[in-house]
Formats: C-alpha cells, sequence, structure tokens
C-alpha cells in the first residue's frame, strides 16, 4: 500500500519561519516580479535571474550554519548568467 507524505503541517510550521523580517526572503503575489529567464516548463526553462531582478541582491550567511558556504550577492542557486544547471537537468 502506497503511504502518502501530508506535508500540510511541515508547510504551515515552516511559514513563520520563512516570512521573519530576519530571513531576508522576500513575498510577491507575482511570479514575474521575480524577473527569471524562462518558467515556461518544457523547453528553453531556465530559472536564472536576469538583470535587475530581485534575486540578485540581498543574500545572508550571518547564521553560523552557513560558515563553511561560499558567501555570495545573489538568493538562491543561480546568479545571473548561470548556465551550470543547463545540459544536466532535465525539467
Amino acid at each position: 500500500m502506497l503511504q502518502v507524505f501530508d506535508y500540510q503541517p511541515l508547510l504551515q510550521a515552516s511559514i513563520p519561519f520563512f516570512l521573519a523580517a530576519a530571513q531576508g526572503n522576500t513575498l510577491s503575489g507575482n511570479l514575474t516580479d521575480a524577473m527569471l529567464v524562462n518558467l515556461a516548463m518544457g523547453s528553453g526553462f531556465n530559472p536564472a535571474p536576469i538583470g535587475g531582478s530581485p534575486a540578485l541582491t540581498g543574500a545572508a550567511f550571518n547564521s553560523g550554519k552557513l560558515k563553511n558556504m561560499q558567501a555570495v550577492s545573489y538568493r538562491g542557486a543561480l546568479n545571473a548568467g548561470d548556465t551550470w544547471h543547463l545540459g544536466w537537468t532535465k525539467w
């Protein structure tokens, strides 16, 4: 029998953490505000930020748990112009 994980309690418990001002996250009601290359699933999908994207600034590495990570200015896995994910990811 397939057992399905109920993610709702975890999601609800996580919301205050991600919305806390100290986390430096930004909430927007419009996906296009992120200014990413191409979010259309299929050929050409590319979630990298474009110039002027709010994802290009605001990263914070203040937690001691992040001391071994490379500090960058952008938020997320990709900087503008990054292509390291293309060719080995399948969207």
